[in-house]
C-alpha cells in the first residue's frame, strides 16, 4: 500500500494552505479549529464553555478538495430556528430564537475522501439468472387446461478473474464522534460539492481532523474492497454474489477533505448546563437537546394554585352567606367548582416540564 505524506504539526497563522488560519483548541472540550487571528480567545462554538486558545495541530498538509456551499444564510437562521424553538412551551429564557441566531457560528466539519488504485486477484461465487420454461395444468368447465409458465433460477458458479481498477473520492470519517454531526444535522446532499477554493471557505471555522488516515484506513479499506467487488460482479455479468474475496494492493493513495456545512451555536438551562445546537447549513435541519424550564413551570403552577385557594375562600365565603340568602349559595357553589378545576389545573405546568425533559435524548 502506498501512503500520502504523514501528518505534520502546524503551529502558526499563515502555515494552513495559505488561507491567514491558525490552529485553535478549546480548553473544555478539546475541539480543534482553524481559525482566524481576531477568533483566538472567543468562546468554543462546539461545547460554548470553553475559549479558544493557540495550539499545535498535527494535520495532513493536503488542502481540502471539494465543500458543500452554505445553502443556508445567517440572516435565513431565525426562521428556521422559530419551530425548533416554540415548540417548547415553558422554555428557559436563553432559549431564544434571536440569542440562537446572535450566537451562531459557521463552521466546515470535515470528511476524509480517499483516492487509490486497487490491483490484484479475485474469486467469487456468482448467480446468474436463468429462465424455465413449465406448465400448469388446471381443471376449469370439466375441461383440463395447460398453461405455460416462466420461472426465474439461478445458477451458481465460480469465477475468478484480475483486477485493476483506480477510485476516486471514497468518503471516509474523519471525526470521532462523526455520528453525532450526522444525527443532529443529517445528510448532506451528494451532488451539491464542489471544488474548494480559498472564496469557498472564507468566513466559516474549519474543524481540524480528529481521525488521522492511519487510524481511518480500515474503514477506506472496505469501501475500496466493496466498489471492487461491484465491479468484480458487473464484468462477470452476474445478478447475485454469495461469495467474494479480493487479494489486492492498494497503490498510489491520495488523501484530502470534504467539507461539510453547519452552524454551531448553544444556550443555558435552568440549571446552569450549556448545550449545543447544530444547524445543517445545506438542508437547514436543526439537532440538538430542548430543555424546558422546570422553575417556570413551578411558578406557573403557584400562581394557578394561589386562584384557586383565593377561589376557595370566596366559594367558602360565599356558601356561609347563602345560609341566608339562598341564590348567593348557588354562586359560591359554582366558585367551589371552578376551584378544584384550578388546582387540577396547577398541576399541568408544574408536571409539563418534567415530562418534556424527560423525553429529550440522553446524550447531544
Amino acid at each position: 500500500m502506498t501512503t500520502a505524506p504523514i501528518a505534520i504539526s502546524i503551529e502558526s497563522e499563515g502555515s494552513v494552505w495559505g488561507l491567514g488560519l491558525q490552529p485553535a483548541g478549546c480548553d473544555v472540550c478539546a475541539r480543534g479549529f482553524l481559525v482566524p487571528a481576531e477568533r483566538v480567545g472567543q468562546r468554543c462554538p462546539a461545547c460554548g464553555r470553553g475559549t479558544l486558545g493557540p495550539q499545535p495541530a498535527l494535520m495532513r498538509p493536503e488542502p481540502p478538495e471539494l465543500v458543500v456551499a452554505f445553502r443556508k444564510r445567517p440572516e435565513d437562521l431565525p426562521d428556521l430556528l422559530r419551530p425548533f424553538v416554540n415548540a417548547v412551551w415553558l422554555r428557559p429564557d436563553d432559549l431564544a430564537v434571536e440569542k440562537l441566531a446572535q450566537r451562531a457560528v459557521p463552521v466546515l466539519w470535515p470528511m476524509w475522501l480517499v483516492d487509490g488504485k486497487v490491483v490484484g486477484a479475485w474469486e467469487a461465487e456468482l448467480g446468474f439468472d436463468y429462465q424455465v420454461e413449465s406448465a400448469r395444468e388446471s381443471l376449469a368447465g370439466g375441461q383440463w387446461r395447460s398453461e405455460k409458465m416462466l420461472e426465474t433460477r439461478i445458477r451458481w458458479e465460480p469465477r475468478a478473474g484480475q483486477l485493476a481498477r483506480a477510485y476516486d473520492n471514497v468518503a471516509t470519517p474523519a471525526l470521532s464522534d462523526h455520528e453525532r454531526w450526522l444525527r443532529l444535522g443529517g445528510s448532506y446532499p451528494d451532488t451539491e460539492a464542489q471544488a474548494a477554493s480559498a472564496e469557498s471557505l472564507h468566513g466559516a471555522l474549519l474543524v481540524i481532523p480528529e481521525v488521522l488516515p492511519e487510524a481511518a484506513w480500515s474503514l477506506a479499506k472496505a469501501q475500496l474492497d466493496e466498489r471492487a467487488a461491484s465491479d468484480c460482479q458487473a464484468a462477470a455479468g452476474a445478478q447475485h454474489v454469495r461469495r467474494i474475496g479480493l487479494r489486492a494492493d492498494y497503490r498510489d493513495t491520495r488523501w484530502t477533505q470534504l467539507l461539510l456545512p453547519a452552524y454551531l451555536t448553544t444556550y443555558t438551562d435552568d440549571e446552569g448546563r450549556v448545550h449545543p445546537v447544530l444547524v445543517n447549513g445545506a438542508t437547514g435541519r436543526i439537532g440538538g437537546r430542548r430543555f424546558a424550564s422546570q422553575s417556570k413551570g413551578l411558578r406557573l403552577a403557584g400562581l394557578v394554585g394561589l386562584g384557586a385557594v383565593l377561589a376557595l375562600m370566596v366559594g367558602l365565603v360565599l356558601l356561609a352567606i347563602g345560609a341566608l340568602l339562598p341564590p348567593v349559595a348557588l354562586l359560591g357553589g359554582l366558585i367551589l367548582v371552578a376551584a378544584l378545576g384550578l388546582g387540577l389545573a396547577a398541576l399541568w405546568p408544574a408536571l409539563w416540564p418534567w415530562q418534556w425533559n424527560r423525553g429529550q435524548p440522553r446524550s447531544e
